[in-house]
């Protein structure tokens, strides 16, 4: 029996580190890999990873943006590659309005 063990962390902290926001941008910004469930794989903030869900509407198409309770969210379904369509993985910005508190910037409830 062969087995492999691949940390990915890094690599997924360099696409929610990678999103160009600027510095005002990012202090109001949660930027995120939600998996198919709107579990966090990843976050700007390095908070609730692999243990918080992140929920996007239910009727969630593969893009679009919302505002609740003072938080705008954009999000938009991964690509797969070439023939492989992906995961059903969400990339994700939940930024807060300004002057709307210091919290983090969470989802929509269900």
């Amino acid at each position: 029996m062969l087995g492999i063990h691949f940390d990915w962390s890094p690599q997924a902290h360099a696409v929610v580190d990678g999103v160009r926001l600027t510095e005002e941008e990012r202090a109001c910004s949660r930027v995120l890999l939600l998996d198919h469930a709107g579990r966090i794989l990843a976050s700007s903030d390095r908070k609730g990873e692999l243990d918080e869900v992140f929920r996007l509407p239910s009727d969630a198409a593969d893009l679009g943006s919302y505002a609740a309770d003072g938080v705008t969210v954009g999000y938009a379904l991964t690509p797969g590659y070439e023939t492989y369509r992906g995961l059903g993985w969400f990339g994700c910005i939940a930024q807060r309005e300004s002057g709307a508190g210091a919290g983090r910037a969470r989802g929509h409830a269900a």
